[in-house]
Formats: structure tokens, C-alpha cells, sequence
């Protein structure tokens, strides 16, 4: 298994409660990744938080935590037996090859072969819900219009051919959204839910806001 356990090994285990929410989170390492972490390993509603990356950092949380070394890459059925391992029941799919790198096919393989191992890894587990983190890169740009229409959830992601981050999230968007259609195959019968962020601009500085689309 191409994955290696981040501080001391051990198998967490559900408590008695139903409800509560068991997850896991890819790209974990990342900045904003380890805010969201902190903030949600405080919620009471959160019981445990599963982190992967390929660089795992350990965020400092309130509730029961484990940060594993993993690569999407891998064959999907130890992701999934990860999930099962830890009586996963969410999954926030936040990893991704931000910055363009000289193999394409090793860029493609993170994000589209890595998100269809997510996906296929959380239907064979039982997930009850995936969450995606998109972008708003995936609308093709409309040259920001001031009028009507504006930008809504029918509006039809097509991305930019040409900017291969655009691309390659339109391609994930589309696959998440094919399996909350029709719960196609192998990829699963669990609830999707798709985040397209949009950056904004102060004064000072350029940071992504999560826009509700």
C-alpha cells in the first residue's frame, strides 16, 4: 500500500452516535487545508478526521485525528480500505496539481485519475457524502458581466481549453455531477455536493472565497 502512517499507528473507532460526521479530507497538508481542518476538528458534530497528502502536516484539532502519507494515485481499493478502516462516512476531495508541471500525464493522473479513485473508493465504502472542491474556472469566462445574466448553477461548465487548471476541474465538475445524475457504475449511489470557489480581491491581498454555486 503507497501509503505511510504520519506519528503513532493506531485504528480509530466509531463512537455509539449515528450522526456523527467521520472524515476524511485529501490535500490536507495544504495552508488553507489545515484552517479548514482546525476549524472543523472543533466542531462537536465532527467525531474524527482522516488527513491525506503526499506531504502530511498534523493540524492541531479537538477531536480524534490521523494524518496519513497517500498518493490518489494508488490502486483505489486502499483508499477504500482506508475508509473502511476508519469507519469513514464523509469525504472533502480538496487535493490537487495546483501548479502546471513538465508531465502532463503524471498532472492528469492527480487530478482526474485521483478523483475517480476518490469517487469509486467512497462508493465501494458506504460514504454517505463526497464534496468536491471545483472552481468558478470552470465556467467558460464571461467577461465578468454587469448585467443579467449572470453566472448561476445551470449555467453550463465548459471551462478553458487552454489554462489546464480550468480544464482538468470542468473535467472533474462534469464526473461528480455524472454521478449525482445518474449514480452511474462503480462510482457510487452516495450525495455529492460540488464547492466552485471564486477568487477576491482586497486592498491588500488576493485570497478564494467559496461562492454558494
Amino acid at each position: 500500500m503507497r501509503h505511510a502512517l504520519l506519528g503513532c499507528a493506531y485504528r480509530s473507532q466509531p463512537t455509539a452516535d449515528p450522526l456523527a460526521t467521520r472524515l476524511a479530507i485529501t490535500g490536507s497538508g495544504g495552508y488553507l487545508e489545515q484552517q479548514l481542518i482546525t476549524r472543523l476538528g472543533s466542531d462537536p458534530d465532527v467525531e474524527f478526521i482522516l488527513g491525506l497528502d503526499i506531504r502530511p502536516r498534523e493540524a492541531k484539532v479537538k477531536c480524534e485525528a490521523l494524518f496519513l502519507r497517500f498518493d490518489l494515485t494508488a490502486p483505489w481499493s486502499d483508499l477504500r480500505d482506508l475508509f473502511q478502516s476508519h469507519a469513514i462516512n464523509t469525504a472533502m476531495h480538496l487535493a490537487w496539481q495546483f501548479n502546471p508541471i513538465h508531465n502532463h500525464r503524471r498532472h492528469r493522473q492527480v487530478d482526474i485519475e485521483g478523483s475517480r479513485n476518490l469517487l469509486r473508493a467512497a462508493a465501494a465504502a458506504g460514504l454517505k457524502r463526497v464534496i468536491y472542491t471545483s472552481s468558478t474556472t470552470a465556467y467558460v469566462n464571461p467577461g465578468n458581466p454587469k448585467d443579467p445574466p449572470f453566472l448561476s448553477e445551470e449555467t453550463p461548465v465548459t471551462g478553458t481549453p487552454r489554462y489546464l487548471y480550468s480544464k482538468h476541474k470542468t473535467e472533474v465538475d462534469r464526473m461528480v455531477q455524472t454521478v449525482h445524475g445518474r449514480a452511474s457504475g462503480d462510482l457510487g449511489h452516495h450525495s455529492q455536493a460540488v464547492d466552485r470557489p471564486g477568487p477576491a480581491y482586497t486592498q491588500h491581498r488576493q485570497q478564494s472565497l467559496p461562492l454558494d454555486i
